[in-house]
């Protein structure tokens, strides 16, 4: 049979043609679910890809910062703090309330009750006692915390893990970090603050981490979020950065963990606000390897500590999201403590909650 070689030439077009509407499809479709999107810090690269798994460390079960394997192998940050009341509501049962019909900001709120006890009524029946209602309510506050943040940092209260980011997940290499998150935090903004905190200081001969991490050249911000850094950098920022490298490289160490060891989170109402105090810390620390223990840096801990003002202006926005995270989850382990039914039926109130905005945490960053 005789082939007619414009029917062939057609046929080639058309296989063309559908190759190359192919090859256009695929790639909306990937680039539509990220797959060649990275997040940027600076000049710095984060990639997105696979994550080996969950960060699902208890800190003291693995022996907590005097213990190698925690520091080594996990690191990062971790906050384990339960908060305790000061001695005005002291007693006081705190009821925890998530209105989804409220906006974003004004959904979150606290009852304060104060439950007395009350002289029994005695009525003529011998056999029954009746007890006064003499619970009083001191009052409602509603509080800035809004979904991005509220949400993974209850899930993370109430989960009995408290370790949050590391840099040492098992497909570490020598040359790349393989970042793992803990549940409540992976693909969530916060999630990626909280990486930010993890290695702020990292890079201090550069501004990088000083800057918002962008994705697709774009800076995503939760709400209530202000963007204080501003791609030229202002004097204070720089003057931060000096002194903060200044004092690190004074001292040698190994690495650190950003954590809340050791520090009391109290809380208290001042105006129509609640209050949280205490700071968390780098603790600096090295590896005798005489002895095979840890030696904690504490002279250089010490000074970080007091320079928390310096710290929370390298970057504003990843540090009071970070001190947020502390606070809170502090203030939330007292409830669950205390009020354990009221905690359930508020963590049951969270669970639909959609987190916004939707982003994927970066899974991957190369070392130098």
């Amino acid at each position: 049979m005789k082939q007619n070689p414009f029917c062939m030439i057609s046929i080639k077009k058309t296989v063309s043609s559908l190759t190359t509407y192919l090859v256009i499809i695929l790639v909306i479709f990937l680039t539509s679910f990220n797959v060649f999107a990275n997040w940027q810090i600076g000049y710095h690269q984060f990639h997105i890809g696979q994550a080996s798994g969950d960060l699902e460390v208890n800190m003291n079960k693995w022996g907590g910062l005097t213990s190698a394997s925690f520091l080594t192998q996990v690191g990062g940050l971790a906050f384990e703090s339960i908060a305790v009341p000061e001695k005005n509501l002291v007693g006081k049962t705190i009821e925890l309330h998530y209105d989804k019909h409220q906006r974003d900001d004004k959904r979150f709120s606290i009852n304060i009750i104060d439950s007395k006890t009350c002289s029994p009524f005695l009525p003529n029946w011998d056999i029954f006692i009746f007890f006064d209602d003499c619970s009083t309510e001191i009052g409602t506050y509603h509080l800035f915390l809004p979904d991005w943040q509220l949400v993974p940092i209850a899930r993370y209260a109430n989960s009995k893990f408290d370790a949050i980011v590391s840099l040492f997940g098992k497909n570490m290499t020598k040359n790349q970090y393989d970042i793992v998150y803990h549940p409540a935090f992976k693909d969530t903004l916060l999630g990626l603050r909280l990486l930010q905190m993890d290695i702020l200081l990292m890079d201090m001969s550069s501004s990088s981490f000083q800057k918002l991490p962008k994705f697709n050249n774009k800076t995503i911000l939760g709400r209530g979020e202000l963007n204080h850094v501003q791609a030229s950098l202002n004097e204070q920022k720089r003057t931060a950065r000096r002194e903060i490298k200044r004092v690190i490289d004074e001292t040698t160490y190994r690495s650190w963990v950003f954590t809340d060891s050791g520090i009391e989170v109290k809380f208290n109402i001042q105006g129509s606000k609640l209050k949280l105090t205490g700071y968390p810390y780098h603790y600096f620390w090295k590896f005798q390897w005489a002895t095979k223990t840890v030696v904690p840096r504490n002279e250089l801990i010490r000074k970080m500590q007091e320079k928390q003002d310096l710290l929370k202006t390298l970057n504003p926005i990843v540090y009071n999201a970070t001190v947020n995270t502390m606070h809170f989850a502090a203030f939330f382990r007292h409830v669950k403590l205390n009020n354990n039914n009221g905690w359930k039926k508020f963590i049951q109130q969270l669970e639909s909650v959609k987190i916004e905005p939707v982003i994927k945490t970066p899974t991957s960053w190369a070392r130098r």
